[in-house]
């Protein structure tokens, strides 16, 4: 009754000691607000259990509407720093966008800096919807790349959720490279316009070092506004593979 969190899928990575830290969409009933907080897992020395260590809740000023942050990525940077971004839902009748917030720890996720909007490498913002991304890094090239639903121009909730992008994550000035933004998929012609490309699976495919990522094709012939039945929210299951 006093807090809660909730795991938001691929919000993990190791340190350079093995220690795992993962992100959650965390509820502080005190502040009365959500944000994100992130978690150390290291072994006993004698591996018989896991110790736990909870970081600090990441929260948007409170003068800030909507003042939530969900849904966390997080990329190693390598040694104890990581870089986190957060899903931030804007509000039409208040003039504010959807965007990605971003926040950096020197301490493995027990502390962070106070969240500014992710940005480009020219210092333009990235503007998404309010939906899930993610960070993957690559054995074959060691660069990390982020995986969103990257749009040209700013909305405030949380449609379309296309193209699905992928673009290249700059680890040394924490931004995302302009120029290598690629569209995996955009709304195929006669797709209903509510169709979503994202909440995907992910892994890298041992041996080829490709990117596999697999994610329900929904709403497959209407929009969600227009279901009535069980048997209209069937959809296929989508599997693309990204070559690095």
């Amino acid at each position: 009754g006093e807090s809660g969190g909730m795991a938001d899928l691929f919000a993990w990575t190791f340190l350079d000691d093995g220690t795992l830290v993962f992100g959650l969409t965390a509820t502080c009933v005190e502040e009365g607000r959500v944000g994100v907080v992130y978690v150390q897992a290291r072994r006993r020395e004698d591996r018989s259990d896991l110790i736990f260590t909870v970081g600090d809740l990441i929260l948007l000023p409170t003068g800030q509407y909507p003042a939530i942050c969900c849904e966390p990525a997080v990329a190693h940077l390598g040694g104890t720093d990581l870089f986190n971004v957060m899903r931030f839902q804007g509000d039409a009748s208040r003039g504010v966008y959807a965007t990605r917030y971003a926040t950096m720890s020197r301490d493995g996720g027990l502390t962070w800096s106070a969240p500014e909007p992710l940005r480009y490498d020219d210092g333009t913002t990235v503007w998404t919807p309010a939906s899930y991304s993610q960070f993957v890094e690559s054995s074959k090239t060691g660069r990390t790349y982020w995986l969103a639903n990257i749009l040209s121009e700013p909305v405030h909730g949380q449609m379309p959720r296309y193209p699905l992008t992928i673009a290249e994550f700059d680890t040394e000035h924490c931004c995302i490279l302009r120029n290598t933004v690629r569209t995996i998929q955009d709304l195929p012609d006669g797709a209903p316009l509510q169709r979503r490309y994202t909440n995907w699976g992910s892994y890298e495919e041992r041996g080829t070092g490709d990117f596999v990522l697999t994610l329900p094709e929904q709403p497959k012939h209407m929009d969600f506004t227009a279901m009535t039945r069980p048997e209209d929210f069937t959809a296929d299951c989508i599997r693309y593979r990204i070559q690095i």
